[in-house]
């Protein structure tokens, strides 16, 4: 069975409606991947087991704030796709910038523009006559609005909301 895009769910209620990436489907097991990435799960599979088929999901994109250990910088990531669970952002130029800046400049790590594309060139590791990274800027919105995805599906980003954000500012700047 080619691999498939589907919602998956229990109709007894004992699971939430998932987005996942079928594998398999067999009259004792469903396996599958969660969509975006992650373990391979199986399921057993039964009357109660809905698999809906789609051709692909629209892409839900909510603003937040990103970063490793603490809300950094702002972004923007489709609530549809991460990566082993962790989330894929996208960030402007000027945001990206701020991103090379802080982390590429390390004496590690080179960024450089080279017209709308940002060009990263690892010094440390890279081997001689290795090609540099080139990250290219997506049209996300379809709207001209430029949007460079740093670190997708490579680092391990986690989301903040705004709200969550300010709460984090906030205790930071708490004295004690």
């Amino acid at each position: 069975m080619k691999t498939k895009h589907a919602w998956l769910y229990d109709t007894t209620g004992e699971s939430d409606r998932r987005q996942v990436t079928i594998l398999s489907v067999t009259p004792e097991l469903v396996t599958y991947y969660p969509y975006g990435g992650g373990f391979q799960c199986k399921q057993p599979n039964s009357d109660h087991i809905v698999i809906e088929y789609v051709d692909s999901f629209a892409p839900d994109y909510e603003w937040g704030w990103f970063g490793i250990d603490e809300p950094e910088f702002k972004g923007v990531h489709n609530k549809n796709q991460n990566w082993n669970g962790w989330e894929c952002p996208s960030f402007n130029r000027q945001e990206s910038e701020q991103i090379a800046k802080k982390w590429f400049c390390e004496g590690e790590l080179e960024f450089s523009w080279d017209g709308d594309s940002l060009v990263i060139k690892d010094t440390y590791h890279l081997v001689d006559g290795e090609p540099a990274t080139v990250i290219e800027p997506n049209d996300l919105f379809n709207d001209g609005r430029q949007f460079y995805p740093i670190g997708a599906a490579e680092w391990c980003w986690s989301f903040w909301t705004e709200e969550e954000a300010n709460s984090f500012f906030d205790m930071e700047n708490t004295d004690d």
